[in-house]
């Protein structure tokens, strides 16, 4: 039995012994556990682990840049002094943090 398989059976599994369907459910990138997570539990929200997903921007990013875009990237997430409860403003404002570091860090547009 492959991995794939055995996320799939392990899922089913749990839902068949009566485990209801998660609100969220957080995994990292691997395809076949977003599959069997996405037909076990279609009903659940589905988030990418941001540590996974740091491991994976640092991994392109230059040996010489990786410490400012980790600090940078942590940033983002970091809620502590914010007054704001957990709902759509402060959705809004991680949203904002990330299309600022995104300019920060996006190549510049060459003019045609």
């Amino acid at each position: 039995m492959g991995r794939d398989d055995a996320s799939g059976g392990f899922l089913t599994d749990l839902k068949d012994r009566g485990l209801a369907s998660p609100l969220l459910i957080i995994s990292d990138g691997a395809p076949g556990l977003i599959s069997a997570i996405e037909q076990a539990y279609s009903q659940a929200l589905r988030q990418r682990c941001v540590i996974h997903r740091a491991r994976n921007v640092l991994a392109k990013i230059p040996a010489g840049m990786q410490g400012e875009i980790k600090d940078s990237y942590w940033k983002i997430l970091d809620t502590e002094g914010l007054k704001t409860p957990p709902g759509p403003k402060l959705v809004e404002i991680i949203d904002g943090r990330i299309s600022e570091m995104a300019a920060k860090y996006s190549p510049p547009t060459l003019p045609r």
